[in-house]
């Protein structure tokens, strides 16, 4: 028997997907759902103690500061697109400037699932606890969403 628990978080940000062939091309925004799939990595025993893959909790103080600081009411952003860049960095809000984070791809819901499966920070915070993430399903939308899973 195989034993996962996940987590919900959610987020809103917006982004642009850098040459797609729609309406996405353009600056928009979603409220972000992700869910975290955890399995044990741990041969004796796929549950702790408590009968559980990992406290819910856990996946959370590991993930969702750094959602919160990060990408947030943002932007995300592929670091090649300077003409978006260029736009967002030249965005004053009146109280602060406007949050901006560059990813290495596209800020599709495929790639931010796999930088959210991969980041070394997460996996090794998460390998303490004896568990990593198996799965990441990023929704864009209730009718649009992505997973990616090792």
């Amino acid at each position: 028997m195989k034993v996962t628990c996940t987590r919900k978080l959610h987020f809103d940000a917006g982004h642009r997907v850098m040459g797609h062939e729609n309406k996405c091309a353009h600056l928009h925004g979603h409220s972000y759902q992700v869910l975290l799939e955890a399995e044990s990595i741990l041969t004796e025993s796929e549950l702790d103690s408590v009968g559980r893959v990992v406290d819910f909790g856990r996946i959370k103080e590991i993930y969702d500061p750094w959602i919160q600081e990060h990408w947030d009411h943002g932007f995300l952003l592929h670091i090649q697109d300077v003409d978006a860049i260029d736009r967002i960095q030249g965005f004053e809000t009146g109280v602060t400037t406007q949050k901006l984070y560059l990813l290495d791809s596209n800020p599709t819901a495929e790639n931010i699932g796999i930088f959210l499966l991969t980041s070394p920070n997460f996996v090794t915070q998460l390998q303490v606890y004896g568990v990593r993430i198996k799965s990441v399903t990023v929704h864009e939308t209730s009718n649009c969403f992505a997973k990616v899973t090792r």
